[in-house]
């Protein structure tokens, strides 16, 4: 049925309710930066993720450790001779490279012996030496969190790299620093570059 009223009698459009939905309505900047915020979230929470996954694949730092040496004949006689057991682990197996006993029930993680490794980057003329055996031994820093502890033969070539877990005794570190000095030629401490020494200012 068609509608009998006037055209002009028919409501008209309401200014009021006009300015309540513009004032509602989301500029596309502020839309923009709504969508953009959960990305960038998303963003860090996978780079902190993945980077975890990176240092959770390490056990030891040991097993971060490039071996460019491994192949030197020094090293492969070195690894043959190692033992075959020591108190409180399992047996020794053969690993991407490197020599390790798996923890026993007692001991927070395994022994590991990789030969061949780079020079460590952090020992320098100040760093503490240890002796075993008449082998010298850097004590590294710890960066993966594992509980043991990193050491490096660095008077012998090629250097040879042990990991010891807490509580795991000398006997590790003793038993291969006899077969490094079987297997292995001495070499100099290498300290790493000299220290850049400023000149002195010109006196007047």
């Amino acid at each position: 049925m068609p509608d009998s009223r006037d055209p002009d009698d028919q409501a008209a459009p309401d200014p009021a309710s006009d300015d309540a939905a513009s004032r509602h309505r989301l500029s596309p900047a502020v839309t923009a930066t709504l969508v953009a915020i959960p990305v960038m979230v998303l963003v860090i929470v996978l780079g902190v993720v993945l980077f975890k996954s990176d240092d959770a694949k390490y056990r030891t730092d040991l097993e971060k450790l490039s071996a460019s040496q491994l192949a030197d004949p020094h090293c492969t006689q070195l690894m043959a001779e190692l033992p075959a057991h020591f108190d409180g682990f399992d047996d020794k197996r053969m690993k991407n490279g490197y020599a390790e006993w798996p923890a026993g029930n007692e001991m927070p993680g395994p022994i590991q012996v990789r030969c061949g490794v780079d020079r460590p980057a952090e020992f320098n003329d100040t760093s503490k030496l240890d002796q075993v055996n008449g082998v010298q031994w850097f004590t590294a820093s710890t960066k993966t969190g594992a509980d043991g502890q990193l050491f490096y033969c660095v008077d012998h070539r090629p250097y040879v790299a042990l990991w010891v877990p807490n509580n795991a005794g000398n006997a590790a570190i003793t038993q291969l620093s006899a077969l490094v000095t079987k297997h292995l030629a001495p070499g100099p401490l290498d300290l790493g570059p000299e220290p850049s020494i400023a000149p002195a200012p010109p006196t007047s």
